[in-house]
């Protein structure tokens, strides 16, 4: 719609192209966000405002080092995966060599042991204990020539018959090393006469290279009479000449070795076990290969480590720096080219179209045209910007007949507010001629209740919506025109204001209005009606039963008050009022010869009794109005712990207002005179709440219940009315369970419904 848009000027758009630029710094200064999302609004502008020639340079450079950042990377990726396949496979090869060492020095230990064991001159001496072949046979020279450090001679029954440990650097013997006793013990495994074992021996500081044979005699029969049991130390030394034989470094590690590389993870015998060899880089320069060893009872014991020096890192490194130099270079030598050759066939020749286009800005001069050379998209460009300029000058008349047509009121004014152009529908709003507006401002004409108002109130900056407000004009003949502005500033600074006559919408406005009233009055006097007739029923109810009279008005106002204290909103409060004064509309339903009978009901007769409450849903449901208000009259009879009717409903699958209800039913029940028992104290009636709170109430009501109580205690002993003028009552809920601790004096009669009647409740 005409009186909804914006209607900028040819030569309006014109100065736009010219100075668009400087208005969009201006807006970004004024609208500048912050933190992150600022940094890239920013990057983003600053590369949108570039020169062409600085942004083809920018992207080409760009995409240059996006092409080599990716190649780069895919460079370094394989040949770091290269490198680490070779350092892995250099460090497995030389753990494996260790280990092939390791095994081989064992296999050595083991042929010894079965030489010696499986000798007659052994076999003897196991019987015959003879100390001429300790003499000749286990002397130091014979630990020496063997590299032993331990050799034990136990019988069948697994004692030791002859025991020596020799220190192989001082070339003496020594003491058996600590922890082996355990070991050797009757019972463990390298003291069984029958078996044969080789591998590795924990002992709490030594590490022994050991193997055991049954002594058998030199043709290798039996029976078995013992065990020989010989061991070498790996001690630093030892470890050090393994290490020499595979030309690298190597390491024996025990599983809780604090020095364990933090890389093998929190199981490193586990991760060890999983494959033959474990690497793991140490640093730049070292990595190592893991290798899980065994003890001599199969168990894993130690972690043979094997340094390796990684010589494909640094061969990696050298040729990854050769690379980026000569990709740098290429790079280089491209932008280069690039650049020259952009500059010469396009950026040059848009920067002269650029050029001609600004001047005829400048000029205004819609009958000037930019020069049209080549045959590419740029020859293109220039023909319809060509184009463009005839459009331009075309849609210049229609702007003007448009501007006079409109059906609204246009002004256009300067950013100082002087008016520059108005059309003929303005002129008849204000009762001027064109040539008396145009020696105004537009802060001038746009009065607010005959107040100048400065426009730049509900003016909206270019390129948002204009938004409405309406205003009283003050015309020059006294006379009044409402009218609705929206004002907007323009893309070239430059303010515009359309004014729309909104006589006859006020009209009808106020007249909607008048209904609108109307109907809100007749609304509540409905309601009034309605709620006029339940306090009717509820009243009648009372009239058939004397008895409880008043007690319909106290129970719904507490009900509402304990209600309000609960949170409970409005429109509900309204329903619990209304559900509360309904409450035994269901007792309609119920004869009078049960609802009157003097004496106790029979079960048949409460049987029916029982039924009220749902006779009173089927009622109230079929009113529309009424739905909303029938939990009270539908559920108030049930209990918390589900002993309740007509559903046995329990716990909070009880509505709240029902669970509001049946507190405040028995209070005023009880608090109340009845005509066979006189109103308990308010103390008794609250010890008797109490005592079915989890019961029959909610406590969370009642616990809400009796903070209300004790204020209105507190109101009534500065002048208040008390809580007995204000309780509400529900005697079947109520006096069925507490009139039997009544003592009530006068007739059988009486006594009898004191103990039994829940009818009138």
């Amino acid at each position: 719609m005409l009186g909804e848009t914006q209607i900028t000027p040819v030569r309006a758009r014109l100065t736009c192209i010219n100075n668009g630029m400087s208005a969009g710094e201006r807006a970004a200064s004024r609208h500048r966000p912050v933190g992150v999302r600022a940094w890239l609004i920013t990057g983003c502008t600053w590369i949108t405002n570039m020169t062409l020639r600085r942004k083809s340079l920018f992207i080409i450079v760009l995409a240059l080092v996006s092409l080599v950042t990716a190649l780069s990377g895919i460079y370094h990726a394989i040949l770091s995966q290269v490198i680490a396949a070779v350092e892995n496979e250099s460090a497995q090869r030389e753990a494996q060599q260790a280990r092939a060492v390791l095994d081989d020095q064992l296999a050595t230990l083991q042929a010894i042991a079965a030489d010696w064991a499986e000798w007659d001159d052994t076999y003897a001496f196991i019987e015959e204990r003879d100390p001429a072949y300790v003499e000749s046979n286990l002397v130091d020279s014979t630990f020496q020539e063997l590299g032993l450090n331990l050799m034990v001679y136990l019988d069948r029954d697994g004692q030791k018959v002859y025991e020596q440990a020799y220190d192989l650097r001082r070339k003496e013997p020594t003491a058996l090393p600590l922890g082996l006793q355990e070991h050797l013990a009757p019972g463990q495994p390298l003291a069984d006469p029958q078996a044969s074992q080789s591998g590795l021996l924990l002992l709490p500081h030594r590490v022994l290279l050991a193997s055991a044979a049954p002594i058998l005699t030199s043709a290798g029969q039996g029976p078995s009479r013992g065990k020989l049991v010989i061991a070498r130390e790996l001690d630093a030394a030892q470890i050090q000449r393994l290490g020499g034989l595979v030309n690298s470094p190597l390491r024996l590690l025990r599983l809780d070795d604090p020095a364990l590389p933090q890389g093998l993870g929190q199981d490193p015998a586990a991760q060890a076990a999983a494959t033959p060899v474990t690497t793991h880089r140490l640093d730049g320069q070292t990595i190592a290969g893991y290798s899980l060893l065994q003890d001599i009872y199969g168990q894993p014991a130690l972690l043979m480590e094997v340094q390796v020096r990684r010589d494909a890192s640094y061969l990696g490194l050298i040729a990854s720096n050769l690379y980026n130099v000569s990709m740098g270079v290429v790079v280089l030598v491209f932008c280069l080219l690039t650049m020259i050759l952009l500059d010469k066939l396009i950026v040059g020749r848009v920067l002269r179209l650029i050029d001609e286009t600004a001047a005829i800005g400048r000029r205004r001069d819609l009958e000037a045209r930019v020069s049209v050379s080549g045959g590419d998209e740029l020859t293109r460009l220039s023909q319809a910007v060509n184009g463009m300029l005839d459009g331009l000058q075309a849609s210049e008349g229609n702007y003007r007949r448009l501007l006079e047509q409109a059906s609204d009121g246009i002004l256009v004014a300067d950013p100082d507010w002087s008016l520059l152009e108005v059309n003929s529908k303005a002129c008849q709003m204000f009762g001027q001629s064109q040539e008396q507006l145009q020696h105004c401002k537009l802060s001038d004409l746009i009065p607010v209740d005959g107040h100048s108002t400065d426009p730049e109130r509900y003016a909206r900056p270019a390129g948002e919506a204009a938004a409405l407000h309406e205003h009283c004009l003050k015309r020059p003949d006294g006379g009044s025109l409402p009218v609705e502005i929206s004002a907007g500033r323009l893309d070239d600074g430059r303010y515009q204001a359309i004014l729309r006559d909104i006589r006859e919408r006020k009209q009808a406005e106020a007249e909607k209005n008048e209904l609108l009233v109307d109907l809100q009055c007749a609304n509540q006097a409905l309601i009034r009606a309605y709620d006029d007739t339940i306090l009717g029923w509820s009243r009648a109810l009372e009239l058939r039963d004397g008895d409880t009279e008043g007690h319909t008005q106290r129970v719904a106002d507490l009900a509402t008050e304990l209600g309000r204290a609960l949170g409970m909103p409005q429109a509900n409060l309204v329903h619990l009022r209304r559900g509360a004064l309904l409450h035994d509309i269901g007792k309609l339903a119920i004869p009078d010869c049960i609802l009157s009978k003097p004496g106790p009901l029979n079960e048949t007769e409460w049987e029916v009794m029982r039924q009220h409450p749902q006779l009173a849903g089927e009622l109230l449901d079929s009113i529309e109005f009424l739905k909303p208000c029938i939990d009270v009259p539908l559920y108030h009879h049930e209990r918390w712990d589900g002993r309740g009717y007509p559903f046995g409903l329990q716990g909070e699958a009880i509505p709240l207002a029902a669970r509001i209800f049946a507190v405040v039913d028995v209070w005023d029940a009880l608090t109340s005179d009845r005509p066979y028992r006189p109103a308990w104290e308010e103390s008794a009636a609250l010890e008797y709440i109490r005592e079915q709170t989890g019961a029959h109430f909610d406590p969370a009501v009642v616990e809400i219940f009796f903070a209300k109580i004790g204020s209105r205690e507190e109101g009534a002993g500065s002048g208040e009315q008390g809580i007995k003028d204000q309780g509400v009552g529900d005697r079947e809920n109520g006096e069925r369970r507490v009139e039997s601790r009544v003592k009530v004096s006068g007739n059988q009669g009486q006594g009898r419904r004191a103990v039994g009647d829940h009818r009138t409740n």
